[in-house]
């Protein structure tokens, strides 16, 4: 504490600063307790968006990856999105993989292997899910992976579902057919995604066949 002297009479007095009362000290304790009251519902708001944003990115960059692969290799590339039917865990609907078509002079070597990973097996952040249903509607290609791919949880694929591109970077099939994959954040309990908030509260992730290019749009103000 600072304190202060004076001169009074000849003789020096210190002059100790006001302090502060009980009852202020009461009442700024009170102001500030309501202060966080009403921050921690918009913290917790900032923090699903960011997860759930934090999501999208990363399927984004899986998908990009996928699609310079091929670009860059001559060889069809692939997104894979492993079957809940092989892994009843919350990996089935959080986890992705990109893995390429090999090509005649790699086959003759590795004993006619058909797919080499190109990544990792990759999780979305915590709590953030994709959506089973739009996986269902968007990988509409399955491949027999069996040995070929790395373990997830601990187990070896025999198939996978996967979103292709071309050795031009498009995504063959229908030109007009956008490939849509959503992001949201949830629960998984009992095999099952329930997703918090609204139906809309989630992000989406458009593919443009005849680019390959990802559009990320916010579910809620574009459903």
């Amino acid at each position: 504490m600072n304190t202060k002297h004076r001169v009074t009479r000849g003789k020096r007095e210190t002059v100790f600063p006001a302090a502060f009362t009980l009852v202020e000290l009461l009442i700024v304790i009170t102001l500030i307790a309501m202060l966080s009251a009403l921050m921690v519902p918009s913290l917790q708001g900032l923090l699903g968006v960011a997860g759930r944003r934090g999501g999208a990115n990363a399927l984004a960059g899986v998908l990009e990856q996928a699609r310079l692969s091929a670009i860059e290799t001559g060889a069809s590339a692939f997104v894979g999105f492993p079957p809940s039917s092989e892994v009843p865990s919350e990996a089935a609907v959080s986890s992705v993989i990109v893995y390429r078509a090999t090509t005649a002079a790699e086959q003759a070597t590795n004993g006619s292997k058909l797919f080499a990973p190109v990544t990792k097996w990759q999780r979305l952040p915590k709590s953030v899910y994709l959506d089973p249903a739009s996986i269902t509607n968007s990988a509409d290609r399955s491949d027999s992976v069996s040995g070929l791919l790395p373990l997830l949880d601990g187990k070896a694929l025999t198939s996978i579902s996967s979103l292709e591109f071309d050795r031009f970077g498009k995504v063959p099939g229908d030109p007009n057919a956008i490939r849509t994959l959503k992001v949201g954040e949830g629960i998984f309990n009992e095999g099952k995604v329930t997703f918090k908030r609204s139906a809309n509260d989630y992000y989406k992730l458009e593919v443009y066949p005849m680019t390959g290019r990802v559009r990320i749009t916010d579910g809620l103000t574009n459903p």
